[in-house]
């Protein structure tokens, strides 16, 4: 068993862990909100300061340094002690300067992002802004600290104090200690749990006296390549940002509930997505990008290709339990406390369309990697543009047609078109990197056929002898989605399960 596997491993149980907390938290939140303009308030105004973050380019420092870094290690060119000390401070700076100007335009900032917000909406949003907004201050350092952490293979740090912000916000539900409003308790504990994480994330660098706070600034030779990649990317994170505003931008204007229904339905594909994403994508750009430093070219091929096959043949049988017995997981999930059958209605096809989602994700997730490592910043943000004004105009078409959850069938569109264009022209790569993902295309083509059996078994067996919508019927549809796909990709010859272990 190699390092790299064990890292992997222990990094992955860790992640379980830690994100079921974070469910635990989302669910009992779900609870306590149901599907109302609390609920709608909360959950846009909570993604806010990384949203922000995005748009104003600093997100794009995590996969740049993590990817500099690294290559740097193993070349010794430039000092990173010194550049990290020296972006610590820049973005320390940038942070303060603009958190204060969001605080003071957060009326403008709230009807410019959620026009659709009016009366009570707009009212309870502007109120709970004083509260989440602060955050935006620490997300740049965050930022850096994390791509610090991975570069030099500490990848747990990062990772594990994530949970004091889950924590936090159910101490603070539990114990109101701001009254009896269970919204503001939660936006409190946002906000306390939030710079917690902040704190122990930068505990170990003063400590190690690694950070000189009242250093004049100057940036050094890598600080400035750095600096000068993320304005190459500017355009492209931008643009980014702004597609993904107009997701809230556009559902703001539909009934009360249906941004709480997008966010509800999203909930459970995004514990999947970014728990392979805190796993896999910071240790795979790392290792790429020392791949690529030693002009080990096949290596590099052979780690990415087996990691997306991998990651594909693990989604499948998942994606089509929760396409086909959504609204049994959305039950077992949601209903409970303010959370009623209305709300798993309007949730249901938001959930669906996430859910068959997570597939074109590691199609196109895996190959931003791939060209962070290489360095090919230029290209990447080629394709960005293009993909996500795109995105921007499907958005629009798409809840003109569908409604509210015309959101979630872009985000599929999406992702799907992403991947097309990534893969595309990753053949154009410096030193011809190439990677195979015939194996992904027979994965994807084996989960339609078993969806269409499962579903026909769900409709003449479960739906017949057992409730259509218990856990009964979960219970058993997925040991026959399991046991069906292993042994049919053992037949095929395309059985991941036993191949994880030693690609890496």
């Amino acid at each position: 068993m190699t390092r790299l596997y064990k890292t992997f491993s222990l990094l992955f149980l860790i992640s379980i862990g830690l994100r079921a907390i974070d469910v635990v938290k989302n669910l009992y939140i779900a609870s306590k909100l149901g599907v109302t303009y609390q609920a709608d308030v909360f959950l846009s105004l909570a993604s806010l300061p990384d949203s922000l973050l995005v748009l104003f380019g600093l997100d794009s420092l995590k996969g740049i340094i993590n990817s500099e870094y690294s290559s740097e290690i193993n070349k010794s060119q430039y000092n990173i002690s010194e550049s990290f000390n020296n972006l610590f401070r820049l973005l320390l700076v940038i942070g303060a300067i603009i958190t204060v100007l969001i605080l003071v335009f957060r009326v403008e900032l709230i009807k410019l992002l959620l026009p659709g917000f009016a009366d009570e909406r707009l009212t309870l949003a502007v109120y709970l802004s004083v509260f989440i907004l602060p955050v935006f201050f620490i997300k740049p350092v965050s930022a850096l600290l994390s791509a610090y952490y991975n570069s030099v293979k500490q990848y747990y740090i990062p990772v594990v104090p994530q949970v004091l912000v889950s924590l936090s916000i159910l101490f603070f539900v539990y114990f109101p200690i701001l009254g009896t409003d269970v919204i503001v308790n939660i936006a409190y504990g946002f906000l306390i749990g939030s710079y917690l994480y902040f704190i122990v994330l930068i505990l170990p660098q003063i400590f190690n006296k690694k950070i000189h706070f009242f250093k004049l600034l100057e940036l050094d030779k890598l600080s400035r390549k750095i600096i000068k990649t993320c304005f190459m990317m500017f355009v492209v994170v931008m643009t980014n940002q702004i597609y993904l505003f107009t997701k809230n931008f556009f559902v703001s204007y539909f009934d009360d509930g249906s941004l709480a229904a997008i966010n509800y339905g999203t909930s459970l594909p995004t514990f999947i997505s970014s728990l392979t994403f805190t796993v896999v994508f910071g240790i795979i750009l790392n290792n790429l990008s020392k791949l690529h430093s030693l002009n080990l070219v096949e290596d590099a091929n052979k780690l990415l290709s087996n990691t997306i096959n991998s990651i594909i043949y693990i989604y499948i049988p998942i994606v089509v339990i929760m396409f086909l017995f959504n609204i049994n997981i959305l039950n077992i999930l949601y209903l409970r406390g303010n959370f009623d059958s209305h709300g798993i209605e309007l949730t249901s096809n938001p959930f669906i369309w996430e859910s068959l989602s997570l597939i074109p994700f590691v199609l196109f997730i895996m190959p931003v990697a791939m060209y962070l490592a290489y360095k090919d910043y230029k290209k990447y943000s080629k394709i960005g543009i293009i993909v996500y004004v795109a995105g921007i105009l499907f958005n629009f078409i798409l809840t003109k047609i569908f409604g509210y959850y015309g959101i979630s069938i872009g985000t599929f569109i999406n992702y799907s078109f992403m991947a097309f264009m990534l893969i595309y022209f990753s053949k154009t790569l410096s030193l011809k990197l190439k990677f195979d993902i015939s194996d992904s295309f027979k994965l994807i083509f084996l989960g339609t056929v078993l969806t269409a059996v499962t579903y026909f078994f769900k409709i003449y067996v479960l739906d017949i002898y057992l409730i259509g919508t218990g856990i009964s019927a979960l219970l058993i549809g997925s040991i026959f989605v399991f046991l069906l796909y292993y042994i049919t990709t053992v037949i095929l010859k395309i059985n991941y399960l036993n191949k994880i272990k030693l690609i890496f």
